[in-house]
């Protein structure tokens, strides 16, 4: 049997119809042990480079121009110099006549359909999948576990009834343990790591839901109309109202405790992060590769009678008391101000300004560019480290107007700027200007106004907030540990 290398989402129910065999050239990426080189993408980079080169053994190759990948259109007419190449591409507008026509035109690219028997039978497997996947969902099986099988559901291993045959032998045996940890959803591509979710659940997140592997099984057909009418609803190929929307329905039914957005750096679905905030209001968890550490390891032979806990997931640690960080981060600041009256904590993923006066605060949880994640993603846009920004922040001439807060729509106007000819010491010194303004409206009017957080570190923030609101900003040393200071003194005042 021929074999077919296909990108992003090819309907593997016509390849095998038409006698070959599928085999998704971007599982090559997160199924290896090896971890590729950073590139402008990995997944597309490794394919081109190994076809070029001579190491995968395709007969014939169809690229997915667009979907959710555009570098696959470009990579594809440099492997189509080796192989012959056909481009598949989806309906912006989800037309399914348009799409059955590019269906149509695939299969005689492959020679024609020769067994369109085997179509039902892709069809059975994929409907299997569906049912892994709602047994992931509940806990019945692991994150890595049905992610090894999920991510397969667009090229089925090259066998439908073998594997088919595979799904039949999973065991079913886990359970309890998964009950406890925290229900996450994977948005956008595949991590690039192989072992991504059996890391995810030693730290106490099991991930309930891939969206690309969720993709590939969901779409099926037993002819061409039918997989037309299916595959036209592909969500990457769609708007991205059209595919938060949707993403926002399969959340709910889950139960999401938050969601993790993974995409390469230099992927244009990078800019997604704000709206997805925005559109999925659920707390948003950056992948990075970080030490292996986690509350576990910090909290190892500390009984639980001991330990006063406060943030989002306050009460799922051992603890005896838990607060929340409104009330810890007055706490904390009066082991420094004795009479604050306003603090402002920015934090990586929301940002709350508590009037201590009157009792009563504000919270920024919706978009990431009042939220120290916003710089983190610009720092490292501009190859920096996050310690860097308040020291280039120092050495800028001046400020350039920023005139959009949305974080998406802010890094758009950066990158104008820097086509411009502006340097990256202004354009630090106007994100931190255009950040501080944002936050400043949440202000009330105070003479001792608090700045915590591990923001209030970036000496730019403080400065530019000066500059706004044309008073002094009180910051104690080591402001991103005021609210675990605080969490520990309101414990010990509730023992007393």
């Amino acid at each position: 049997m021929k074999t077919l290398g296909i990108t992003a989402l090819v309907p593997p129910e016509i390849v095998f119809a038409c006698g070959f065999k599928p085999f998704d050239l971007n599982n090559i990426v997160p199924t290896s042990t090896t971890r590729p080189k950073n590139k402008l993408c990995a997944w597309t980079a490794i394919w081109r480079e190994q076809i070029m080169n001579g190491e995968l053994d395709l007969d014939s190759l169809v690229v997915v121009a667009g979907g959710d990948c555009h570098n696959a259109l470009v990579d594809g007419q440099r492997a189509a110099e080796k192989i012959p190449a056909f481009y598949l591409f989806y309906p912006f507008d989800g037309n399914k006549e348009y799409l059955k026509s590019q269906f149509e035109r695939l299969s005689l690219f492959l020679g024609g359909i020769t067994d369109p028997g085997i179509m039902k039978t892709v069809k059975s497997v994929k409907e299997n999948l569906m049912k892994l996947d709602q047994l992931r969902s509940q806990g019945v099986i692991s994150s890595e576990l049905g992610f090894q099988y999920l991510i397969s559901g667009c090229d089925l291993q090259g066998d439908p009834t073998a594997f088919k045959e595979e799904l039949s032998r999973i065991p079913r045996e886990r359970g309890g343990d998964l009950a406890s940890m925290h229900r996450v959803a994977l948005i956008g591509v595949p991590p690039i790591h192989h072992d991504f979710h059996r890391e995810a659940e030693r730290l106490g997140l099991h991930i309930v839901f891939d969206e690309m592997p969720f993709e590939f099984i969901r779409h099926t057909g037993k002819n061409i109309n039918e997989l037309a009418e299916s595959y036209a609803d592909y969500t990457f190929a769609r708007d991205l109202k059209y595919r938060f929307d949707f993403l926002k329905e399969e959340l709910g039914k889950r139960r999401i405790d938050a969601i993790i957005h993974c995409t390469q750096f230099a992927c244009h679905h990078v800019l997604e992060d704000g709206m997805l905030r925005e559109h999925l209001q659920s707390p948003e968890l950056t992948y990075r590769v970080t030490e292996s550490r986690n509350w576990e390891t910090l909290l190892e032979g500390i009984p639980a009678n001991e330990i006063a806990s406060t943030g989002y997931f306050r009460h799922k640690i051992p603890h005896k008391i838990a607060a929340t960080e409104i009330t810890t981060a007055i706490y904390g600041v009066k082991e420094y101000l004795n009479d604050p009256e306003v603090i402002v904590d920015i934090g990586g993923q929301d940002t709350k300004v508590t009037d201590v006066r009157r009792n009563n605060f504000i919270v920024n949880d919706k978009c990431s560019a009042g939220t120290g994640a916003f710089l983190e993603f610009i720092a490292h846009y501009f190859g920096l480290k996050v310690t860097d920004l308040s020291k280039i922040h120092h050495k800028a001439a001046h400020t350039i107007n920023i005139n959009h807060t949305c974080s998406v729509f802010a890094l758009s106007e950066v990158v104008s700027h820097l086509v411009d000819g502006h340097t990256i010491e202004d354009l630090i010194a106007s994100i931190h200007q255009a950040f501080a303004e944002r936050i400043a409206q949440m202000i009330p009017e105070a003479e001792k106004i608090v700045l915590i957080g591990g923001t209030a570190q970036n000496r730019g923030i403080t400065i530019s907030l000066e500059e706004i609101l044309k008073q002094e900003i009180h910051t104690p040393p080591n402001p991103q540990i005021i609210n675990a200071l605080g969490a520990l003194r309101y414990g010990e005042e509730k023992e007393e």
